[in-house]
């Protein structure tokens, strides 16, 4: 940290961005760090204090490239998508690992997908977990292009020149979507994914290292590993829990993951399929908001339809590990979580609103209404982060 202070020039935004994915709330506790050791005490009081200055605005390039096709990420879906820049460097490396005409599959990266069945170059074969994105790529009308539902039933064997993975940066997905990749792959296929920096959180190095073996027993081949080359955007539901932290100062572009090509050595003794555990939550979508909600134990259909589970009802972090996600009930897309004693009744509720009803009676109406005052704050946004 003390080392990348003076390069930083006073601004908290240059500061997360040099640093190697270090999540911003921790490069606040840092400089708090920082400050109490009386260590570059003034610099980081300042850089303290730029965290929670007005954020610049948004230029084409920090923009999402296809919000206007894919769903808003939603955090349930650990969506995090690449930058233009990834999808261009992503694009020319498999342009560059497969002939025209030739195979090519996705998994997990839906930028990637439409980019390159914009091409029109290959083959392309789209696998994704989530039915919302499944369904946005299916509306669009691409000649040799199709998508499925990963991880649901066998997938084809043994003849795809290039895979595109981009697994959630936990190992037990990075196993999941290995396998796959390695059952798609023909010999000498090439495996294309991304890895997550060193400063992402404790004990990264070791799961990269754990990542990168693991590929090894499945048959596949280290060939080349660039840190720090593949760009994300920041998701609008990280932007919203970055909020609730008080860090508003950061740019859309921070976190870079770094690009690994493998390619298929021998036959893959342990891929096979991945099967998913099915999906305990079912989602309500409108103007673009989505309302994901659990039912869990026994639903009596009575009692309030959201409860308060975190102050401001946005649960200032993303990571898989927080405790507090056991508890939630309704969860949105801007990463609002709620607790709720009537799921069905919610449910039912929600359906009025996306199906544009009317009817029902008073305190359907009364929790309609709140309902859209959320959406309302959730549309706008998502109009401003995406």
């Amino acid at each position: 940290m003390l080392d990348v202070l003076p390069r930083a020039n006073g601004s908290f935004a240059e500061l997360v961005t040099l640093l190697p994915g270090v999540y911003p709330a921790e490069v606040v506790a840092s400089l708090q760090r920082v400050d109490e050791g009386n260590l570059e005490s003034s610099v980081s009081s300042e850089l303290i204090a730029a965290a929670s200055s007005p954020p610049a605005r948004l230029g084409d390039l920090d923009r999402e490239p296809y919000r206007k096709v894919l769903p808003a990420p939603h955090p349930l879906d650990y969506d995090w998508r690449f930058a233009e820049e990834a999808i261009q460097l992503m694009s020319g490396e498999v342009s560059r690992n497969t002939s025209p005409g030739g195979l090519v599959a996705t998994i997990g990266a839906p930028s990637m997908f439409l980019r390159l069945a914009e091409l029109g170059l290959f083959d392309l074969r789209g696998f994704e977990a989530c039915d919302t994105t499944i369904r946005r790529l299916q509306r669009c009308k691409f000649n040799n292009v199709t998508v499925h539902r990963s991880g649901n039933r066998a997938l084809p064997a043994g003849n795809a020149d290039t895979v595109v993975i981009d697994p959630p940066w936990y190992v037990a997905y990075f196993e999941a979507f290995l396998r796959d990749a390695a059952r798609l792959l023909g010999d000498a296929g090439t495996l294309l994914m991304s890895l997550p920096p060193s400063g992402t959180r404790p004990g990264i190095i070791e799961e990269n290292e754990q990542v990168v073996e693991f590929a090894k027993e499945l048959g596949l081949r280290l060939e080349e590993r660039m840190e720090g080359v593949l760009p994300y955007l920041t998701p609008p539901f990280e932007r919203v829990s970055l909020r609730a932290c008080g860090i508003t100062n950061i740019r859309n572009i921070w976190r870079r993951g770094d690009l690994v090509r493998f390619s298929k050595s021998v036959a893959a003794p342990r891929a096979h399929a991945f099967r998913a555990p099915p999906d305990q939550w079912q989602e309500h979508s409108t103007r673009n908001v989505r309302i994901k909600t659990r039912k869990v134990g026994k639903d009596g259909g009575g009692g309030d339809l959201l409860t308060s589970l975190v102050p401001g009802d946005v649960l200032p972090s993303v990571s898989r590990r927080d405790g507090r996600r056991r508890r939630v009930r309704a969860w949105t897309s801007c990463n609002r979580v709620f607790g709720s004693d009537n799921v069905v009744g919610l449910r039912e509720v929600l359906d009025l609103i996306c199906s544009g009803s009317k009817t029902g009676d008073r305190s359907s109406k009364e929790a309609m209404r709140d309902l859209d005052r959320l959406i309302d704050i959730e549309a706008e946004e998502l109009s401003a982060f995406r």
